[in-house]
């Protein structure tokens, strides 16, 4: 990790260096901290109860390393916290950051299961004095698939998982589910509760906004879902509604409105939805971006930091690329 200066006459120069285990997967800054998550592999001999022959295994795990950039030309770099296990590989990384928290999401296949399940790492960094502390390991039912799929309140972890199921033929559904925890480090495999729903459709977007969960997903139709968090022990499916096409991203705006940006059929989409009445959620508005023959999609379909949103100017600003017959590719 390098911090770089732009000094008086405009010119670059390197400030300092720190290095990371493995290589970067996530990075989150914390108020003058910066919290790493990095990927490392590594071989260990195993041997065989049967035969007693050696060979060799390739590990995977994870390293959480914090600097503390208060002074960035002298970085102060805490030891990693490893997240490892001996009974799974743990692979890719979802970061969600609060000033107390970082939730970390990994990623493990269950050969019993014949399915890809998610651990969330509860990780504790509310004293910048104190290295990173792992406080629980929590094992969800199916893959937590991005980072707006976890939230922490007070001591209640709130995740959204795509659970998938191979008992004769191939099964999907939407699975929230609710974790009470406690001040001791522990692993969790109970949940408080847990609401699914969603039958062999994919989840598309996910959305926490105070007590409400916002949760798209997709078959054919684009069913919006607004589920009730109120009362952890109790999630309930509030209302539902069913619009072609499907959300990649979705933005809250007040309490009364859900924007979104997506795709409906070879359409870059940005729709306005109207939740005011939690039970009967509507679409308001959509607007289609580039020409109807052709294809467009956006960068914002996959990371949201390309998605502007700008609620005071009433503006909403992102890139998009497509195709027009006859005319060709487009920018």
């Amino acid at each position: 990790m390098l911090t770089v200066e732009h000094t008086g006459d405009n010119q670059l120069r390197q400030q300092s260096s720190v290095p990371v285990p493995g290589y970067i997967l996530e990075s989150r800054m914390v108020g003058s901290v910066l919290y790493v998550i990095s990927q490392q592999t590594w071989q260990e001999r195993v041997v065989d109860p049967d035969t007693g022959a050696e060979h060799i295994k390739w590990e995977s795990g994870l390293n959480v390393s914090k600097m503390d950039l208060s002074d960035p030309a002298n970085p102060v770099a805490a030891d990693p916290l490893e997240l490892k296990n001996g009974k799974y590989d743990y692979w890719g990384a979802q970061v969600q950051a609060t000033p107390e928290t970082l939730l970390i999401s990994t990623n493990s296949y269950d050969s019993v299961l014949r399915q890809s399940t998610s651990t969330v790492h509860v990780v504790d960094i509310s004293d910048p004095d104190e290295a990173p502390a792992l406080r629980h390991h929590v094992a969800i039912t199916g893959q937590v698939l991005d980072k707006f799929s976890m939230q922490i309140k007070g001591n209640i972890l709130t995740v959204v998982s795509q659970v998938w199921r191979w008992p004769n033929t191939r099964q999907r559904w939407a699975s929230v589910e609710t974790f009470g925890l406690s001040d001791a480090h522990e692993d969790l495999e109970e949940s408080l509760a847990q609401l699914e729903f969603a039958n062999d459709e994919s989840i598309t977007a996910t959305r926490f906004s105070g007590n409400l969960l916002y949760v798209v997903t997709v078959l054919q139709m684009d069913p919006l879902f607004i589920i009730d968090l109120a009362n952890p022990s109790d999630p309930r499916l509030l209302g539902e509604l069913e619009v072609p096409g499907f959300s990649t991203h979705l933005e809250p705006y007040g309490e009364d409105s859900l924007i979104s940006v997506g795709i409906e059929g070879n359409q870059l989409a940005v729709s306005w939805f109207d939740v005011a009445n939690q039970g009967e959620p509507s679409l308001k508005s959509r607007v289609y971006v580039g020409e109807e023959e052709g294809w467009t999609w956006s960068e914002a379909n996959w990371d949201e930091k390309a998605f502007g949103f700008f609620p005071e100017e009433n503006l909403i600003l992102l890139p998009y690329q497509g195709s027009v017959p006859d005319v060709g590719w487009m920018n």
